[in-house]
């Protein structure tokens, strides 16, 4: 399963296992971990998205090269659209704002009125309710 949120790792101890290097995007144990040998490249491909399982759990290698870098945790979007190119020079923090920006886009017909925004849909009022606040942020 691919996680969205933090490994349960500070950055410093994710360095001490794990290099990244920024210009190639390409990542690599630093030490033995399991089957694996140090000095490996680290991550496995699915769907030409590198994942990179971290205490058994997947994560996105791109947010995993943020976390290395900044020491942040963030989602990562690649700037150029290629999933697989996750050199530094070509990530972005997605943000929320994109995130909803994509909701509002696809799924919704959305607009702002002088009063707050107008969504038509059948969703449930909880949920329009919750999605006008996070508009109003925008």
């Amino acid at each position: 399963m691919t996680k969205h949120f933090a490994p349960a790792m500070s950055v410093d101890d994710l360095r001490e296992i794990l290099y990244y290097t920024p210009e190639t995007g390409q990542f690599q144990w630093r030490v033995k971990r399991g089957s694996t040998k140090a000095n490996t490249p680290a991550g496995t491909w699915h769907r030409k998205t590198k994942y990179i399982a971290v205490n058994r759990v997947q994560f996105h290698a791109a947010d995993i090269a943020n976390y290395l870098m900044t020491g942040t945790w963030k989602k990562m979007q690649h700037i150029d659209g290629n999933i697989s190119n996750n050199k530094w020079s070509n990530l972005k923090p997605s943000g929320e704002a994109l995130a909803h920006e994509c909701i509002v886009k696809h799924y919704l017909q959305a607009f702002k009125t002088a009063e707050g925004w107008e969504i038509a849909s059948d969703l449930p009022k909880p949920f329009l309710d919750a999605l006008r606040a996070k508009l109003d942020t925008l």
